[in-house]
């Protein structure tokens, strides 16, 4: 996906829900280089994994979406790039 900037990716919702704690964990390394406080991550990836649940399909940048699917393949239904 490196050509690409962005991507919508829709997940499985039930698998997110069910794996809370694993897919809480990739979201917040997902912004490991970003110089943020601890706190400040585990917001953000709290954030993430609420509006995952409650819109199933959300826009992502590309580096994100290569970060999920090599992390957590299983909760991914589909990617689109743009």
């Amino acid at each position: 996906m490196s050509d690409n900037q962005a991507a919508i990716i829709t997940f499985k919702v039930k698998k997110v829900a069910l794996a809370k704690a694993r897919v809480l964990q990739v979201f917040t390394e997902m912004d490991d280089g970003l110089d943020m406080s601890l706190e400040h991550k585990t917001i953000s990836a709290l954030a993430l994994f609420e509006r995952v649940v409650a819109n199933e399909e959300i826009h992502l940048l590309a580096i994100e979406v290569d970060y999920i699917l090599a992390e957590l393949p299983n909760i991914v239904a589909s990617v689109k790039s743009y």
